[in-house]
């Protein structure tokens, strides 16, 4: 019996992106020196908030109104009634992917949650 349950241990679904994460943290991405160095690198711009109408619109979603996020970088949801969420589309070169940048929702809002998880699926 227990050499069943092992056995299908082994056969469940390997996650995704686990090779994936596995190939960054051996290259040394993680690596917490050099993300503090490449993060005082940045820029510190922020986009004027004339290119930012739909992030400018929905204040009362926003948890950090001090980083607006362009009307072009914007995840737009569907079957949303406002189809807002405060998440960005950015490019990551060293990973050649596009990637969604999201704030935690406001879980005292069921909106917010269920908004979140429309962006997800």
């Amino acid at each position: 019996m227990e050499r069943r349950e092992r056995a299908k241990e082994k056969e469940k679904e390997q996650w995704s992106g686990e090779e994936t994460a596995k190939k960054m943290i051996a290259s040394g991405v993680f690596d917490t020196g050099l993300i503090a160095c490449a993060f005082k690198d940045l820029r510190n711009e922020k986009p004027s908030l004339n290119s930012c109408t739909s992030f400018k619109n929905n204040m009362q979603k926003v948890r950090a109104p001090d980083y607006p996020i362009t009307d072009e970088k914007i995840v737009k949801l569907t079957h949303a009634p406002d189809n807002f969420i405060c998440a960005a589309k950015v490019v990551v070169p060293e990973f050649n992917r596009t990637m969604i940048i999201t704030q935690v929702p406001d879980v005292s809002t069921p909106v917010n949650i269920e908004d979140f998880w429309r962006m997800i699926f």
